[in-house]
């Protein structure tokens, strides 16, 4: 039976005990009882019960339509409306604020039951989808912005490591060049977590233990960690494994912990567990999605101040703060990164009650081959002509430069068709394409089979301000010969270039 509580609007005293000793017998609490619509708005403020129960018709100016319409849009509560006529023109004013229910008085009792809980369960399911699609137009965001931050950090740290080694070591300016490349890697660090907020982050997956991961983040931590706050550790044995990416699982960890740590106001404890979880269901039995499966499950407990549902629904938003503004992606990196990894994430919390964070990662099923690691690269120089397309000319001009102190003979175009007719009337050699994949107009994906076909012995090196991924994937499998994330310094792009050249 129900356990919301509902508020009553009905000007009839009779109608309006019948009403509430119907919703007590089955089991919902009544906020209160009132008989106007103008002190149904008021009490819907102040109460902030999860359903309204409106009769339409009431004996003031306010009809209980327009009563409705303003504790929805304001509240977000949901009303169902109470009419002892069936009126077309009344049924389409309410439709048109958002009825969740129209009942037709007098009614049985499993009417009101089945309308009621229908109207309870889709408001949650308009705030559900309501916050997912805000959580996905921010994401887009964040990706473009992402991507245009990336190009310009190219600009910054490549043009920074050219005249630094122009200037030579001993330069009284070579400290402040080297300050100003710190300051782009830190800058595109920046927007790493807003591609994984947009869950276009790549992953270098592994076979991870989240046992062993968060033990070396919190010895990684250890030093930062106040002695006010004590933290305790309840790990499952056997841990089922899972299939991450070490640097961002560390991400998520220390977001979470910073999270936590900030909550607590003098002395108190975090709590972090670890266990497997079997999903039989789509919804668990508290209420939250995750699709049926077994998941290696993280909770980090903590006895901080708590948030309220207004803070509670922004929290995964980014930039978003309590403490100050512009604070950073924080926890909308977390998400990001949890989502782009086929996870879930629940964060529960109460007001001075703490909050706990919930991760489900999916379990690796199949093994996963152990990473590489990349060899150390090398500056390497050579003198093969190479063609750049990029439709950023700043970002053209600033690896010709690059490009041309290694040695290399460079031609730039800056969009598909530039480059389609350069490399059909360069009498020379192309050696090598440093394609750019996200250029207006004819884009890097669709330009590739046209490159090839022109000139099937050049190598290719796709390049983005975006992470690796199933396109980028697909070149590579197609024939491809590599792939760079923007920015990227010249000892890195010219180690890159050496080797699929010497290949």
């Amino acid at each position: 039976m129900g356990s919301a509580t509902i508020m009553i609007v009905e000007d009839n005293t009779t109608v309006a005990r019948d009403i509430r000793e119907c919703l007590e017998g089955l089991g919902y609490g009544v906020a209160c009882v009132v008989a106007s619509a103008e002190e149904s708005v008021e009490r819907a403020e102040k109460e902030r019960p999860d359903a309204v129960l409106m009769d339409i018709r009431l004996r003031d100016e306010m009809d209980g339509i327009e009563a409705a319409d303003q504790i929805h849009t304001r509240f977000g509560i949901p009303v169902v409306f109470l009419s002892a006529h069936r009126d077309h023109m009344l049924l389409e004013r309410a439709k048109r604020v958002g009825s969740f229910g129209y009942l037709v008085k007098p009614f049985e009792e499993d009417e009101l039951y089945a309308t009621l809980e229908m109207a309870l369960y889709k408001a949650k399911a308009d705030v559900s989808m309501l916050a997912a699609s805000r959580m996905e137009a921010t994401a887009t965001l964040a990706g473009g912005i992402a991507h245009d931050y990336n190009n310009l950090m190219s600009v910054v740290l490549g043009y920074a490591e050219h005249v630094r080694g122009e200037l030579g070591k001993g330069h009284p300016n070579a400290g402040m060049l080297l300050e100003i490349e710190g300051a782009a890697r830190k800058a595109s660090d920046l927007a790493e977590g807003l591609l994984a907020f947009a869950r276009g982050g790549a992953h270098k997956l592994g076979k991870m233990d989240l046992n062993q991961t968060v033990s070396e983040a919190l010895r990684a931590a250890e030093k930062n960690l106040p002695r006010r706050i004590g933290i305790t550790c309840d790990f499952a044995e056997d841990l089922w494994s899972i299939e991450a990416d070490r640097s961002q699982l560390n991400l998520v960890l220390t977001g979470l912990l910073a999270n936590a740590i900030e909550a607590i106001e003098g002395e108190g404890k975090i709590d972090i567990t670890t266990r497997n979880v079997d999903v039989i269901d789509t919804v668990t039995d508290k209420g939250f999605v995750v699709k049926i499966g077994r998941y290696t499950v993280l909770n980090i407990k903590d006895t901080g101040c708590g948030m309220n549902e207004e803070i509670l629904g922004k929290v995964f938003e980014p930039f978003f703060s309590t403490k100050f503004q512009g604070r950073g992606l924080g926890l909308a990196s977390v998400y990001g990164i949890v989502k782009n990894h086929g996870g879930y994430i629940v964060m529960e919390s109460k007001e001075n009650e703490g909050a706990s964070c919930t991760i489900y990662f999916p379990v690796l099923h199949v093994e996963a081959d152990e990473s590489v690691e990349p060899q150390g690269v090398k500056k390497a120089a050579g003198d093969e002509t190479i063609l750049v397309v990029d439709d950023e000319e700043i970002l053209l001009k600033m690896t010709s430069v690059m490009l041309s102190r290694l040695g290399y003979k460079v031609l730039t175009a800056n969009g598909g068709q530039t480059a389609q007719d350069l490399l059909r009337d360069h009498e020379g050699d192309v050696h090598l394409v440093l394609l750019d994949m996200n250029m207006g107009g004819m884009d890097g994906p669709t330009l590739y089979p046209h490159l090839k076909r022109e000139r099937p012995e050049m190598k290719v090196l796709l390049f983005s301000g975006y992470e690796m991924d199933e396109t980028v994937q697909r070149l590579l499998d197609t024939g491809a010969n590599g792939f760079l994330k923007k920015p990227v310094s010249s000892k890195k792009l010219g180690a890159e270039i050496r080797r699929m050249l010497d290949a």
